[in-house]
């Protein structure tokens, strides 16, 4: 796999998962966060794993976009079950992934 202008390198998705995880685990020790809420984005696998290590509550809402599938760190986090709470946004999201909820479209 190579890398291009507009996707980083694996070593460069390494080192920006490792920095985000490390951060996310420095901010919960210090500051005490009781809950992790991520909304989409690659920023979100990272940062609900350090929070389910430490013990929190996290909760993933996927993009109200995401009207047919789940994107790519949806799957990701829907499948290692790192959110305690899998939001979506359209009801045949609901119906294709039962173990998720049904959040209200802004």
């Amino acid at each position: 796999m190579f890398s291009s202008l507009t996707q980083p390198s694996w070593r460069q998705s390494l080192k920006a998962f490792m920095v985000t995880f490390f951060t996310t685990l420095s901010v919960i020790r210090e500051d005490g966060v009781g809950i992790l809420v991520a909304v989409g984005g690659s920023h979100a696998v990272p940062m609900l794993l350090a929070g389910r290590m430490m013990r929190r509550k996290t909760v993933f809402i996927e993009s109200i976009t995401r009207v047919d599938k789940l994107s790519n760190t949806g799957r990701l986090v829907y499948s290692l079950h790192i959110a305690s709470c899998f939001i979506v946004q359209w009801p045949n999201l609901k119906n294709s992934f039962p173990s998720s909820r049904l959040g209200s479209i802004l």
